[in-house]
């Protein structure tokens, strides 16, 4: 956990990192039980410090954006491979 001491959750379990997905908190980490909410003590506690507002507003958009320009390329790729075997078997 670069350089930060490991830390327990309150069942003395070695917390897991995981990171949130959510716009709100995009990429952030945070600390769980490793048992998990059911099953665990329901430890939670943020691992990274809060994004500027800025950061909150950006990001999400630029990995909509990446998405989007990801599905175009696979859209492209497979044009290219059909008028290849097109060309191909003419």
């Amino acid at each position: 956990m670069e350089g930060r001491q490991r830390k327990h959750c309150h069942c003395g379990k070695l917390c897991r990192v995981q990171t949130s997905w959510t716009d709100s908190n995009l990429g952030r980490r945070f600390l769980v039980c490793p048992l998990g909410r059911n099953k665990g003590c329901c430890f939670f506690e943020w691992f990274d410090p809060e994004m500027c507002s800025r950061s909150k507003d950006i990001i999400p958009r630029l990995l909509k954006n990446r998405g989007r320009l990801e599905q175009d390329l696979a859209q492209l790729r497979g044009i290219i491979i059909i008028r290849f075997r097109v060309d191909y078997v003419m």
